[in-house]
């Protein structure tokens, strides 16, 4: 084929369709694939510019060729200009196509840049479910869960490299739990996607989980959009709230029944229903010590309410555990003997000092001993030994009675907890002996600890640190953030 300026115009007018083509395939597509497709455009254009560029060099050679040969033919002027005016259109043409390859290449690192963007928030979004307490999990309009993070999979018991794509109502998931989220799936009402309770024990543990629905629109209003399932471990708060309905339950009976007494005796005595003077003084004896079981009540409850503070005045001054267990020898001994108990203190001689509160010190032990006496039964032996161990005052106090469950051990020490026993033994109290025993020996930098077997008794450590000489008395301040902290 002869080169002529109309194959010339023809070869040009190709090369723009093909970089137009390019440009359209370039611009195409969602934004993920545009860096891709601005390279592919981007070596179209790069080969155009390699064919032209070569004519360009071709025309200047001929160009020279014929301003040499001029003179010896005449026509050669005229024969060059075709290619002159090719040359012009295709610098022309080199131009703009060399401003389409530096715009295609700015299009495609701004793709690569938006790409690395949108990974990056895709992984912190994935990162931040996955770190979350609460359970989340993803179902489609069919009901097939498309993702969950670890907390939901360890409450739907699923492996974390097992795989979803099923529906979520065929997961082998405990049977409240899964009437709970069919119930969701079915209803498209409020009421029926309510937040609510639900019980997914076992033999193994006990377990609450809060379900609740929550609609997830799909990205730019396409498609039926997810169905989010967020699950919350609330067995510690169900746990608290019932603790609190005992515990109130509790001191009602507790402040009921010593004032039902006291007035039925009172009553007794001003009708003159009891004759001689030595039943009268027995009588008031037994209002007495009603009197002193309602004084010893509203104490722990204020004690409660200072510990609820965060606040409580400590006096630092030297105590002497051995003069401390003797007054208490003498409070507790007629206490286990209405019961028919034994009780021995065996007490070193060198057991050291303390430094601290003797009244709190004092309550500890004492709310120590009293819950042997009121968990061992009739006849039963309650031993308090006290003495050094180490670097610490060490006071402990035994007994044969009912024993704790191994699975309670960590919950006695909790506010409002009456540990059942399998005795069947009927103990009176608040549930606050303890807790306040294990607040004071944490203020003094002590601490309590306990070990025991069902049917066999039970063991409480009290633990203190040692008096220092240059220890001076003072007074300070301690809460509940100052211990446990």
């Amino acid at each position: 084929m002869k080169l002529t300026h109309a194959n010339l115009v023809a070869l040009l007018s190709a090369g723009a369709g093909g970089a137009a083509a390019a440009a359209v395939l370039g611009s195409g597509g969602a934004l993920l694939l545009a860096s891709a497709g601005g390279a592919l455009a981007f070596a179209a254009t790069a080969l155009q510019l390699h064919f032209i560029s070569r004519l360009v060099r071709a025309e200047r050679r001929f160009r020279t060729w014929c301003a040499d040969a001029s003179s010896d033919v005449p026509l050669l002027p005229a024969l060059a200009e075709p290619f002159r005016s090719c040359a012009g259109a295709a610098r022309g043409r080199i131009e703009a196509l060399a401003a389409e390859a530096g715009a295609r290449q700015s299009e495609a690192r701004r793709a690569r840049v938006a790409a690395r963007s949108l990974q990056v928030e895709h992984d912190l979004l994935r990162a931040l479910l996955e770190s979350l307490s609460d359970g989340v999990v993803l179902v489609d309009e069919g009901g097939v869960a498309t993702f969950a993070n670890r907390a939901a999979r360890r409450f739907l018991d699923l492996p974390e490299d097992a795989p979803l794509n099923q529906d979520v109502r065929e997961l082998a998931t405990p049977p409240p739990l899964r009437a709970a989220i069919e119930q969701g799936l079915k209803g498209e009402t409020r009421a029926s996607r309510a937040r609510r309770d639900v019980d997914c024990s076992d033999q193994a543990q006990r377990r609450v989980l809060r379900v609740s629905f929550q609609k997830v629109a799909a990205a730019e209003g396409n498609g039926p959009g997810s169905l989010a399932i967020l699950l919350s471990d609330v067995t510690r708060e169900v746990e608290l709230n019932r603790m609190k309905s005992d515990f109130a339950s509790s001191v009602s009976h507790e402040l009921k029944t010593p004032l039902a007494s006291m007035r039925a005796f009172l009553e007794m005595l001003l009708d003159g229903d009891i004759e001689g003077e030595e039943e009268r003084r027995e009588h008031l004896r037994l209002v007495l010590d009603q009197t002193q079981r309602l004084s010893q009540l509203v104490q722990n409850l204020l004690n409660l309410a200072r510990l609820e503070a965060g606040i409580t005045r400590m006096e630092r001054k030297p105590v002497s555990l051995v003069e401390l267990l003797e007054h208490l020898r003498d409070v507790v001994t007629p206490l286990a003997a209405s019961r028919r108990q034994t009780i021995v203190f065996d007490v070193s001689e060198f057991t050291p000092a303390v430094t601290g509160d003797r009244g709190l010190l004092e309550q500890a032990v004492m709310n120590l001993v009293s819950n042997a006496i009121k968990y061992t039964p009739e006849g039963g032996s309650i031993r308090v030994r006290a003495g050094l161990a180490g670097a610490l005052a060490e006071l402990v106090v035994s007994d044969d009675g009912v024993g704790i469950p191994e699975k309670a051990l960590d919950l006695v020490f909790e506010k409002f907890t009456r540990v059942e026993n399998s005795a069947g033994l009927k103990a009176t109290g608040t549930g606050l002996g303890l807790p306040l025993a294990k607040f004071v020996a944490e203020a003094h930098g002590g601490s309590v600890s306990v070990t025991s077997q069902v049917g066999k008794g039970s063991e409480f450590r009290l633990a203190l640190p040692v008096r220092r000489g240059e220890e001076s008395s003072e007074s300070q301040l301690v809460g509940l953030e100052a211990i446990t902290g």
